[in-house]
């Protein structure tokens, strides 16, 4: 898994080891956790429930204690995390060891305890499987999903070689999920297989995975190449050369002085793009009409006409596997709320020296896939290799790519319309958190289209009304004094007994009915009727 800026959301990366600090707490009598043991469960249907998570991860439901989580399906690590905020989960084991798990250019990581647990995923259940209980990891997407499940290499295992590093491996078993799973029953195949698929639109669309079996519909995958690993941590094998609308590209071809003529290729179901070396990337976008490189992002691509359409194909192992055309080109709605429109693949640096190519999911849409883990895992002793079938053909692809590009972009108009249309609605509702007299002068306007609304005039006009209402309301109590005056006159009241002026006094000259008085009864004093 490749960390990659596809959009802000997106994130996915290859785990490798950093130097952290870790520690143990060991038990007291210095004993063994439970050990690991695998249950075959009975289902029907999918039964690895493999689905897409917004668009472009391929993601998978397992249960850990019972508790569902979804996590992403990743070939380019070997480990379990999982982030548990908001989580109560019973019947774990806490180990006390601290487990760290870093991915991509190691900005993100997981860290927590090393945690056992039961963990089911389709037909199998690992009992007191390892995992990494790593809450509000920057790893997972909220709302997304809530894990990564590595099926990668068990060399890119980072809890056994942290368990090691403690010396705590005769407590704890650090083997990744699938290692258990083949090592319960040694006779099948080591093998897991991906049919990645895509919408009408384009876009992930679930797809099937297998496990110690090949599904029938590409049996043909068993006649293909075998592709052995080349680096020890990855699925990877070396690509021949990219072929840019019929014509192929060498990597001696761009770079002369290089050793070998292929490059080394990461075959990874958790990177939801491409990524190569950027003249291999001026040479697939830099020529169309419209394309310009794109330097606002941190990983370098270029902006692209949203009609834009080419034909790329990768050859490996002598054969070509075509790239459909709507797999080379990322559409989404700008901040701005236009559409806009880059090349999917990129280039990413701060890898791996020996990583030079990521077969993402780009890529991977396009085949079928086989990994054998061979001797890589503990009940192998074949040297692991991979299969790839193609299953896209190149012709119809190029057919059918104006249809699946209208129907996309049209797609995610109306989608950014829909969010706009639910924003309007709630304003009109007057629903929002707190109110507030936008809201509800929006919501006065019954069936008004929210272009129509022009908020700052019905506040102004608020603000008129209201001064207009206090006028009329002094007046009121204006006149409503001159009237209460003008009864006390009419009124007969009691005579007013008034005490002689002091004599420093000046004497009063209002005449006696409007004389003022320091001191006077009223008609509804006591004795007065």
């Amino acid at each position: 898994m490749f960390k990659l800026a596809l959009v802000a959301a997106l994130s996915a990366g290859v785990a490798y080891s950093v130097t952290v600090p870790l520690t143990v707490v060991r038990r007291d009598d210095d004993s063994a956790f439970p050990s690991p043991s695998v249950t075959r469960n009975i289902t029907g249907g999918d039964p690895y429930a493999f689905v897409n998570v917004d668009t472009y991860f391929y993601c998978a439901t397992i249960y850990v204690s019972g508790t569902p989580f979804i996590v992403q399906v990743d070939t380019g690590s070997s480990d379990l995390l999982l982030d548990t905020a908001n989580q109560i989960l019973s019947n774990t084991i806490n180990t006390g060891i601290g487990g760290v798990l870093a991915y991509g250019d190691g900005s993100m990581v997981a860290a927590g305890n090393i945690t056992l647990a039961d963990v089911t995923w389709g037909a199998f259940t690992v009992h007191n499987q390892a995992w990494v209980d790593a809450p509000n990891s920057n790893v997972t997407v909220p709302g997304l999903f809530q894990g990564v499940l590595g099926i990668g290499p068990p060399s890119s295992a980072r809890l056994l070689t942290q368990i090691t590093a403690v010396g705590a491996s005769a407590q704890v078993n650090g083997y990744a999920f699938l290692d258990h799973v083949f090592s319960s029953d040694p006779e099948a195949p080591n093998i897991i297989t991906f049919h990645l698929a895509r919408n009408e639109y384009g876009l992930a669309d679930g797809g099937e995975l297998t496990i110690g079996e090949i599904n029938q519909t590409y049996s043909a995958i068993s006649s293909t190449p075998q592709l052995p690993t080349i680096l020890e941590e990855h699925w990877a094998t070396t690509v021949d050369a990219v072929v840019v609308s019929g014509f192929p590209i060498t990597k001696k071809d761009i770079n002369s002085s290089a050793s070998v003529n292929g490059w080394n290729g990461v075959l990874d179901t958790g990177t939801p793009t491409f990524t190569a070396p950027w003249p291999i990337i001026e040479a697939i976008y830099g020529s169309l009409p419209g394309a310009h490189p794109n330097t606002d992002r941190p990983y370098k691509t270029y902006d692209l006409p949203c009609d834009t359409k080419i034909n790329v194909s990768m050859i490996i192992g002598g054969v070509e596997y075509p790239i459909h055309p709507i797999d080379l080109i990322i559409s989404e709605i700008g901040d701005d709320g236009n559409l806009k429109c880059t090349g999917a693949i990129e280039y990413v640096p701060g890898l791996e020296a020996d990583v030079e190519m990521i077969l993402g999911t780009t890529f991977l849409r396009n085949v079928y896939s086989l990994y054998d883990f061979g001797s890589w895992a503990r009940a192998g002793s074949t040297p692991p290799f991979t299969q790839l079938l193609s299953i896209t053909d190149q012709d119809q692809a190029w057919a059918e790519f104006d249809r699946m590009n209208e129907a996309r972009l049209k797609d995610l108009i109306n989608s950014n319309q829909d969010d706009e249309d639910t924003s309007t609605s709630s304003l009109k509702s007057g629903t929002s958190a707190a109110p507030n007299d936008k809201v509800d002068a929006a919501g006065a306007l019954g069936d008004r289209d929210a272009s129509d609304v022009d908020l700052s005039g019905i506040i102004r006009n608020t603000y008129i009304i209201m001064g207009l209402l206090g006028l009329i309301i002094a007046l009121l109590i204006a006149l409503a004094v001159v009237i209460v005056l003008k009864g006390k006159k009419a009124q007969k009241y009691a005579r007013v007994n008034f005490r002689e002026p002091a004599a420093e006094s000046k004497p009063f000259t209002f005449t006696d009915v409007d004389r003022p008085s320091a001191e006077y009864t009223t008609p509804y004093s006591e004795g007065e009727s």
